[in-house]
């Protein structure tokens, strides 16, 4: 057997533009709710999916006339002290569904009633496997031949804009990835209708 390395299997785990597509068109068939959290995070710049189900209805938001969100994350919090926007497309406003913002509550169910740290890793965890399980079922309805997993919403969006010749700092800025301490510049370097247009290449396909 040949061993392929990790770095490897991670350059494989992700979906073409035209596969999303199929991922948008089931969600849309079915409005799988763990699916769309899936779909979310990959529109949302490849947020994590904890971070996803982190996220809040918080000032920044409110502030923008609610076109932004605005996160760390999670993960590297420590090291990456730095915000992230996130401009809100149609799409991931089809997903939160009719939910009405309530400041500082979570903007999706999972978490929600969650009182200790062990609560909401329990809530997390939960939440995740079932992620994963429908991502499973929906493979199989699709006739993938990939064992999609959340990570491959992260993977493909920054293998997607690059072949779309997105702006790389925009995509690493997008992703979290510290650049040389600059972070900050890229906060205030596009506005909302930029990233709009720029992530708006994640599903469109061309005639």
């Amino acid at each position: 057997k040949v061993k392929i390395p990790k770095s490897a299997h991670r350059t494989m785990s992700f979906l073409t533009k035209e596969e999303m597509h199929k991922v948008y068109e089931y969600y849309k068939r079915t409005q799988d709710p763990f699916v769309g959290l899936f779909l979310f995070s990959y529109l949302a710049g490849g947020m994590n999916l904890a971070d996803v189900m982190r996220l809040k209805w918080n000032q920044h938001y409110f502030d923008t006339d609610q076109k932004e969100f605005i996160y760390k994350r999670v993960k590297t919090e420590k090291k990456n002290d730095f915000f992230i926007r996130v401009a809100i497309s149609d799409v991931m406003r089809e997903i939160i569904g009719d939910e009405q913002p309530v400041f500082d509550e979570y903007v999706f169910p999972y978490l929600r009633g969650t009182k200790t740290p062990q609560e909401l890793r329990l809530a997390l965890t939960n939440a995740c496997h079932r992620v994963n399980t429908h991502l499973k079922k929906m493979c199989r309805k699709l006739k993938f031949d990939k064992e999609v997993t959340p990570t491959f919403a992260r993977h493909s969006y920054s293998t997607i804009l690059r072949r779309e010749s997105v702006p790389g700092d925009f995509v690493e800025y997008s992703m979290g990835h510290s650049m040389k301490g600059s972070a900050g510049n890229y906060f205030g370097g596009y506005t909302t209708e930029q990233m709009l247009e720029f992530n708006s290449k994640l599903l469109k396909l061309t005639a």
